[in-house]
């Protein structure tokens, strides 16, 4: 999912979801460091340290959900900073929510960064994901042998 993003390599992924009680901040961020990506482990919540971190890290992707990537959109006109030109952000993994497409198209606009929406569970990890024709979801079908 990360790779299918645009993740790899020099890129920065801060990831908002809880790593605590839920295991969403934690996979993801056990995937992003497999595939070498530089990772914020952000959590939940400090969305003025959030927006900070971003600008003066260079965060690439934003990992967490939709409202509160709002709530950051809000926070940085907040603070007098423009999304689209201060921050660094290219893509965004959006799950444990509904990704409506009016919220999309907002969250695409205040950050000039294209969205993917994620769903997973607790038990299985990620089950499915969309690609860039953002025109449903994929099933994520990974298998490992030992």
């Amino acid at each position: 999912m990360l790779r299918n993003a645009g993740a790899g390599p020099g890129e920065i992924i801060q990831i908002t979801f809880g790593y605590h009680f839920m295991p969403a901040g934690l996979g993801l961020h056990m995937g992003a460091e497999e595939i070498e990506c530089t990772i914020i482990p952000a959590g939940t919540g400090e969305s003025r340290m959030q927006i900070d971190f971003m600008k003066k890290l260079g965060t690439t992707i934003y990992a967490g959900t939709p409202s509160f990537l709002a709530n950051l959109a809000k926070q940085a006109e907040a603070m007098n900073i423009n999304p689209k030109k201060a921050l660094k952000l290219k893509v965004g993994l959006c799950g444990a929510e509904p990704l409506p497409p009016s919220l999309r198209k907002q969250l695409q606009d205040n950050f000039g960064m294209e969205l993917y929406d994620v769903y997973g569970v607790a038990e299985l990890g990620l089950i499915s994901r969309e690609c860039e024709r953002h025109n449903g979801m994929h099933i994520n079908l990974v298998f490992r042998t030992s």
